[in-house]
């Protein structure tokens, strides 16, 4: 039972993450038509700030590719350990210990750009600020499932039935 509720726990989170973080990145991308104000906003910021938040925002695509391939792989993953392959618990347990590290980072950038944004009186960069941090609510909601279903992974009740599933299908 435990075994088909995490499987099908990843599916979905899999889903998620390639849907809904892609669409975050896009409705972000809506926001940076005035580049001239947002690089009045990043010019009084550090500059290596500044140069890190123009890169992010120049890649917003290749962000998305990676978070919808991730997604897939998760999909994969939980749909592998259905059917009882010890590489997708271990695949799965990797996705999370990245993401106790990526999730806080990610939010701390956002948390730091938005801040950066807000402290100027202009429209493009209050829209932009708005949605910069709604994506910390996200991060913190990522870092919560990957806390949760970390445990999960570790369970030595979901450790011994892949282990008992992968040997089982060597035999046959």
């Amino acid at each position: 039972m435990r075994v088909t509720a995490i499987g099908w726990f990843w599916v979905i989170a899999g889903i998620v993450k390639a849907t809904t973080l892609t669409f975050y990145l896009y409705s972000l991308r809506g926001q940076l038509p005035d580049a001239h104000e947002t690089a009045l906003a990043l010019s009084s910021a550090p500059s290596w700030f500044a140069q890190s938040v123009s890169f992010a925002f120049g890649h917003l695509e290749a962000f998305g590719a990676f978070w919808v391939t991730l997604g897939v792989f998760m999909v994969f993953a939980g749909a592998s350990v259905l059917r009882g392959r010890s590489w997708a618990r271990l695949g799965l347990e990797l996705v999370c210990w990245v993401g106790l590290f990526e999730a806080p980072f990610v939010a701390a950038c956002l948390y730091f750009t938005g801040r950066t944004f807000s402290f100027y009186d202009l429209p493009a960069t209050d829209r932009l600020a708005t949605q910069v941090f709604k994506g910390i609510w996200t991060c913190a909601g990522w870092l919560t499932v990957y806390v949760v279903a970390l445990v999960f992974l570790r369970d030595t009740v979901i450790r011994s039935w892949v282990a008992r599933a992968e040997a089982a299908q060597r035999e046959a």
